[in-house]
């Protein structure tokens, strides 16, 4: 072969190579929280996110943003199934709660798929001193 075929092989290969990498590296997790600012509670309303709708690569944060003084009463509905990276629920105002429906035959993933914690409730500073309203399957 000749010096000017290896050299044009060499370089096909190394950009073979440079789309193979980029085309196998893992999404980084985007954070959402929720803002409850959408006309609905439903999960799929990106006004109700601040990074918009969650996907699997996100993580996904319930503050006190958006929380209500009823507790047991939906304020944030998983309307179609879903998968998010982790869960994050610390709401650090007495008196204000964050409460999801989970519709009938819906299902919420977490996916746990990086380090970290998965599935948090509360900040851990005050242990016992949060209310976290359990999630209401449908009927």
């Amino acid at each position: 072969m000749t010096t000017k075929l290896l050299k044009t092989i060499r370089r096909s290969g190394a950009l073979l190579v440079a789309i193979t990498t980029l085309a196998v590296t893992p999404a980084h997790a985007v954070s959402t929280a929720w803002l409850g600012a959408g006309a609905d509670f439903s999960w799929l309303t990106a006004g109700n996110w601040s990074n918009g709708i969650p996907t699997a690569t996100d993580d996904v944060f319930f503050t006190i943003v958006g929380a209500t003084a009823s507790p047991g009463t939906p304020n944030n509905i998983v309307d179609a199934d879903t998968s998010i990276q982790s869960l994050t629920l610390v709401n650090t105002n007495v008196g204000s709660f964050h409460t999801t429906l989970i519709n009938p035959g819906v299902t919420l993933t977490v996916t746990n798929a990086t380090a970290g914690n998965k599935f948090l409730a509360g900040n851990g500073a005050e242990v016992g001193a949060k209310n976290l309203t359990h999630f209401i399957q449908g009927e």
